[in-house]
């Protein structure tokens, strides 16, 4: 079985210029075992739950955030912990905060499952319980999924066919299918803005998506094969994980949402993947999976100070999804 290690990062090191001025090491407060190869996270905050794609058992673990275990699902201790059976292949997973529903992208079923956060199931989309599950069609290989909690609109990054779905969270239908660039795997939205942000593996760049037209508004280059990408609404600043860089060290190019354009290249740990940033402590958070670090990026300004912070997994395990050189031809662990 897999083991998913939920890391809190109790301190951080904070800079002024290139000088720190005070650091401490992280702490790993809990390793929660899940279900088989755990692929990606989503948070309701509102909640307190992180759902957990397991991309080998097809099903999704839910943990409490307060006691940092896993929720039985169905209520019944006798037959051990249950988890939410999805689609194929569970990759991408976003949860929306006010309508308290998930969104899980299947890799191999090419469909979102919709999950009702009360009630820990697995929503029939079309409402006809005849005949079964139904799940959101969506384009080929989805992987990246992202809310917008706001407009109730949800955003899959379909790698194998270089378009984003847009789904409409009241009717659970898609109502749009935006071109994007190649292979696009990580995607971000600034509710605030309204703006919707896609790196492309495949052409080195990022999609700016207006979400009121549903059309691409502009693409911005970055570096190499970009993967993971995080917006911070408060300060509308975005954080692309560029897996090789074009100045050969690995690196995290930061976009100003309002220029639409790189302010800043920041150095972080080997073969970058995932990102999150907290708009509360203007922290963003990259995992390296080459390094076996997470690199805390102080967003100061357009460029803020870094702390690279050795070992957060347990074990030297590295702390993010399997990256581009170590999946196989359609970008998943293999």
């Amino acid at each position: 079985m897999k083991r998913l290690a939920l890391v809190l990062i109790v301190a951080g090191a904070w800079f002024v210029g290139n000088a720190p001025l005070a650091a401490a090491q992280p702490t790993v407060i809990a390793t929660i075992p899940v279900g088989d190869q755990p692929y990606w996270l989503g948070a309701n905050p509102t909640t307190d739950r992180i759902y957990v794609g397991n991309f080998q058992s097809d099903n999704v673990s839910v943990i409490h955030g307060a006691s940092n275990t896993e929720i039985d699902t169905d209520g019944n201790p006798a037959n051990g912990i249950s988890r939410i059976p999805v689609g194929d292949g569970p990759a991408g997973v976003a949860a929306n905060s006010t309508t308290n529903r998930i969104y899980v992208g299947n890799r191999w079923s090419d469909n979102v499952s919709v999950i009702d956060g009360a009630t820990y199931t697995e929503i029939d989309t079309d409402g006809n319980p005849a005949n079964g599950i139904t799940r959101i069609p969506v384009g080929y290989r989805p992987h990246g999924v992202a809310v917008n909690p706001t407009t109730n609109r949800i955003y899959v990054a379909n790698w194998g066919s270089d378009n984003v779905s847009v789904i409409d969270g009241g009717s659970d239908t898609v109502d749009a299918t935006i071109p994007v660039g190649g292979g696009p795997v990580g995607v971000a939205v600034n509710p605030n803005t309204n703006r919707i942000y896609v790196t492309n593996q495949g052409s080195d760049n990022v999609s700016v998506i207006d979400g009121d037209s549903d059309a691409v508004e502009t693409t911005v280059s970055v570096g190499n094969y970009p993967y993971g990408v995080a917006a911070n609404p408060t300060t509308n600043q975005i954080y692309v994980s560029n897996y090789v860089s074009n100045s050969a060290s690995d690196n995290v190019s930061v976009m100003d949402g309002d220029k639409k354009t790189v302010v800043a290249i920041v150095p972080v740990g080997d073969d970058p993947n995932g990102v999150a940033a907290n708009p509360t402590t203007n922290r963003i958070y990259v995992a390296n999976y080459g390094s076996d670090t997470v690199s805390v990026i102080q967003g100061v300004g357009p460029v803020g100070g870094i702390a690279e912070l050795p070992d957060l997994a347990p074990g030297g395990a590295q702390p993010s999804a399997a990256p581009p050189e170590s999946q196989n031809n359609e970008g998943v662990p293999g």
